[in-house]
């Protein structure tokens, strides 16, 4: 949003009681009493960005005035897209992930963060919104050229899909 990269303008957005534009949780009670609270003169249409694409959120039965709701999927996970931030990062995730005793879920981009040293990098903090922006805020184009990169990789692993309602986040970069 701080770079003008959205498609929606920051105009149309609606804001908390403390001037946030996001909220961060899936507690769909607290993001009505926050968000929506009061009337509005036009319908509004919420987009909700998470990675499990079987959840739903019960946010149109707390308000009259919700027009959609679009959800819109991370795949792959979006460590996957943290992992661009430094190149030397990636070589180290693909060592990490041939290692033979890494099997399943430790395979995963966020295992990898998490993973202390040596074989990761310590990162517990990597989906925190605060430890994201202060990743990229100083790189905006390193950003979008990296979802744009992981975006290239999964259609080479045949991994977009659509699932009707539902809109995978690569789609509408």
């Amino acid at each position: 949003m701080e770079n003008d990269l959205l498609i929606i303008g920051r105009d149309s957005l609606i804001e908390n009681a403390d001037g946030d534009y996001v909220y961060e949780g899936l507690n769909a009670k607290r993001y009505a009493s926050e968000f929506l609270s009061h009337e509005f003169e036009e319908n509004i249409r919420i987009f909700v960005l998470m990675d499990d694409p079987d959840r739903k959120l019960p946010i149109s039965k707390l308000s009259k005035q919700i027009e959609s709701i679009n959800y819109y999927i991370t795949r792959e996970e979006i460590e996957a897209i943290h992992l661009h931030y430094d190149r030397e990062w990636l070589v180290r995730y693909e060592k990490y992930k041939n290692k033979p005793y890494i099997k399943g879920k430790k395979k995963k981009p966020s295992a990898f963060f998490r993973e202390k040293k040596p074989d990761g990098l310590g990162i517990a903090s990597i989906k925190k919104y605060d430890h994201v922006f202060q990743l990229w805020a100083d790189d905006p184009g390193g950003l979008v050229q990296a979802i744009q990169e992981v975006k290239v990789e999964m259609q080479r692993k045949h991994s977009l899909r659509g699932l009707g309602r539902i809109i995978f986040i690569w789609l509408i970069c």
